[in-house]
């Protein structure tokens, strides 16, 4: 083994007494120890960081901290007590911990561990410990053995604001995403380089006049030296004038344009280098600005040279700068034209950003006309005079019957049940069923409708609390609206005796009502029965003809286009059209209808989304989709009970048909509790089975290549159909 030299020894020997002498370090920091151990030859990036509670006034301090990988939870701090955490740092330096510290109404964030400022940078935490003290007005860390802090003021909660506003998507939801702080990158990127370059042709520009300037100085300074060394005389310099002047006379529209170039540029300069103009109608961007001349730039890359005197001569001005809308002209007294200027977020540089915000905008205008039922009609033409005045006599005595009795109403419950019991209540009309509804004490519902033209109107509920039951009559027309003391706004306070209504006179709940009798349970026994008879006979008219039903169908169309495009639908029947809807993503639409008797209905659609994908198809084919009485159900067909005798008094006879495919057999055998009907055998019998696979709720995916539905015996999606030719 070879001998270790002299120097080598006194190494080892140095460097183990100065570990053991740090294993034994203490540092005392206003009145906390923080033993450090090994911390010589601690290679690894492992940081502690330590907040402590210095608010004073017996605050409690209250902090949630983050990285970007990992959330601490929400901590409290008594006042003086401490909490800290431990993590190992990123090799590549960027490791960030952030925190949000609330007390007494205030609430402030600070980035508690920054790689740049606390890691290896120019103000390291000591011994990789970094002892944070939290004050109401700074942040303070301790910064070397000495005792002296290094402090820190809160952010900025203005700066803060100013700051996400920037960001799309910001403001509302109060992070900053890494789609939106690229594409701000990106803006800013495309703003400063049109700047670059409107700094550029500024200069340039300046150039130009700068040498023009200097020329015709050069000249005038050139003949004050001659006179003065009297090179030239008076006679001479006449001669030379009368020379200029008509110099002058022949490129005067050459010196008129470089004056109003000059006063163009540099006087009114309403434009820079990537700004949008409209020049005869044609949109186009500014390429490059020089003295005489500006070069735009068509959408289509080609490139349009302007003197700037012509440009000058139009007037140019900008664009609105805020949202107006504008009425252009009225045409024939049916006809209005609008415009409306809006403001966009974006720079004129991302010209087809903008065009697809304007389709965006245009299709949101549509839907908000549509949806407040707003169309045009165009208005009839040669009508004689006595028409239009019955007409308006009409328009006039409807407008007046529909302020008599199409006023809305509202009717607003209270829980005045003493006791702190909760309300249940269930609210219906012949029409309407409100659901149910469950009160907390003194909270209400209320809910609006507007009464019928004819008068009738009803709504009853019924009441429960703590094992009592009342039903109640809580808008009748005889007693809300036709009486001395009508309501607009009924304000009903439940209570356990009895309902009161607000006196709109005396501003009281002192109209109080008895619970309703037993009037109401025979209303809905006799509606119940009658119920019952509507359905029994549904059944038999659904077997008298095979396309009676009182049942109504439903139609879903879902978006699954499958790349994030908006699906625009147009649904119409040859009696109903059902206007134009727009589908985002995976939303869906509805409808409900009643098919005829004939087995005839057909509902088809108009499907258009973005590049220019438009195609038709019949949503709802009767001979398709349509439920028929001899649908098979596996297989077996059950045929219709026979009308015989009165409703309450009916017997029924039960029908079965082999349907079985192959030409197979039926063997069955019925019976009853008394009855043994014995064993049946019944041959093939292929008649009277519809084509087609039926449904009640017809739902629909809608992808790009091709529309499929709701398979009800297979759960799938599988019953696809080419679009329409």
């Amino acid at each position: 083994m070879a001998k270790m030299k002299k120097w080598q020894v006194y190494v080892v020997v140095i460097s183990l007494f100065v570990h053991l002498a740090a294993s034994r370090v203490e540092t005392i920091i206003e009145g906390r120890t923080v033993e450090i151990t090994n911390k010589l030859f601690d290679f690894s990036s492992k940081r502690t960081v330590e907040i402590t509670n210095k608010l004073g006034g017996g605050l409690t301090l209250t902090f949630h901290c983050k990285s970007k990988d990992d959330d601490l939870g929400v901590q409290t701090l008594a006042p003086d007590s401490s909490w800290s955490f431990k993590f190992k740092t990123s090799f590549f330096g960027t490791t960030l911990f952030f925190c949000k510290f609330m007390w007494a109404g205030e609430s402030h964030w600070f980035d508690i561990y920054d790689d740049d400022r606390d890691g290896d940078g120019h103000k390291p935490c000591l011994w990789h410990i970094c002892l944070w003290d939290i004050n109401r007005s700074e942040v303070c860390r301790l910064e070397d053995s000495s005792g002296r802090d290094i402090c820190y003021g809160w952010k900025n909660a203005e700066e803060v604001d100013l700051v996400y506003p920037l960001f799309d998507g910001a403001a509302e939801t109060g992070k900053i995403t890494r789609k939106a702080f690229t594409e701000w990158v990106v803006k800013v990127y495309t703003s400063r380089k049109a700047l670059a370059h409107s700094l550029n042709d500024t200069k340039t520009a300046v150039k130009q006049l700068n040498k023009l300037v200097t020329a015709i100085l050069m000249v005038v300074t050139l003949v004050i030296w001659l006179l003065l060394l009297e090179v030239a005389t008076t006679k001479v310099l006449l001669f030379f004038s009368t020379q200029m002047v008509a110099l002058a006379f022949i490129i005067r529209n050459t010196c008129k344009n470089l004056f109003e170039s000059i006063i163009f540029v540099f006087v009114m300069h309403p434009y820079d280098v990537g700004d949008r103009f409209v020049v005869d109608g044609v949109p186009m961007l500014v390429e490059e600005m020089n003295l005489l001349s500006t070069v735009f730039l068509k959408l289509d890359n080609e490139k349009v040279y302007y003197p700037n005197a012509l440009l000058g001569a139009q007037n140019p001005h900008h664009w609105s700068p805020i949202h107006t809308v504008v009425v252009k002209e009225i045409e024939n007294m049916n006809k209005m034209k609008m415009a409306l200027y809006s403001n966009h977020t974006i720079t004129f540089q991302e010209y087809s950003e903008r065009n697809i915000r304007r389709s965006e905008q245009a299709l949101a205008i549509k839907k908000i006309l549509d949806d407040l039922h707003i169309d045009y009609s165009l208005l009839p033409q040669h009508m004689e005079v006595y028409v239009v005045v019955i007409l308006l006599f009409v328009h006039l005595a409807a407008s007046r019957v529909e302020s008599m009795f199409g006023e809305e109403r509202t009717v607003k419950i209270t829980n005045k049940l003493d006791g702190g019991l909760k309300l249940t209540l269930h609210c219906k009309s012949k029409d309407d069923d409100l659901g149910v509804q469950t009160l907390a004490p003194n909270n209400s519902w209320s809910f609006k409708f507007k009464p019928a033209f004819f008068g009738g109107t009803l709504f009853f509920c019924n009441f429960n609390w703590s094992g009592e039951s009342h039903w109640f009559d809580i808008y009748v027309d005889d007693r809300d609206r036709v009486t001395d003391n009508p309501c607009y706004l009924c304000w009903w306070n439940i209570n356990r005796s009895l309902p009161c209504r607000l006196d709109e006179n005396t501003n009281r709940f002192d109209q109080c009502y008895d619970w309703n009798k037993i009037q109401v349970l025979v209303v809905m026994i006799i509606s119940l029965r009658i119920q019952i008879a509507l359905l029994q006979a549904e059944t038999i008219a659904s077997y008298v003809h095979p396309n009676i039903s009182t049942l109504k169908s439903i139609v879903r169309i879902t978006n699954r286009l499958g790349d994030g495009s908006t699906l625009n639908l147009h649904c119409k029947s040859p009696d109903d059209n059902l206007g134009l809807k727009i589908l985002a993503p995976n939303k869906s639409w509805s409808f409900t209808f009643r098919p005829n008797i004939w087995g005839t209905t057909v509902f088809y659609c108009h499907f258009t989304w973005p590049r220019g994908h438009s195609t038709h198809f019949y949503i709802y084919d009767d001979i398709r989709d349509g439920v028929h009485r001899a649908s098979r159900v596996e297989d077996v067909v059950v045929d219709a009970p026979a009308y015989r005798g009165k409703w309450a008094f009916m017997k029924t006879t039960v029908q079965i048909s082999n349907r079985l495919s192959g030409g197979l057999t039926l063997i069955l055998h019925c019976k009853s509790k008394n009855n043994d009907l014995g064993v049946q055998t019944l041959a093939p019998d292929k008649t009277g089975v519809r084509k087609g696979n039926p449904c009640i709720d017809c739902t629909w995916h809608i992808d790009q290549n091709r529309p499929c539905r709701f398979n009800q015996k297979t759960n799938l999606f599988d019953l696809c159909y080419d679009w329409n030719k």
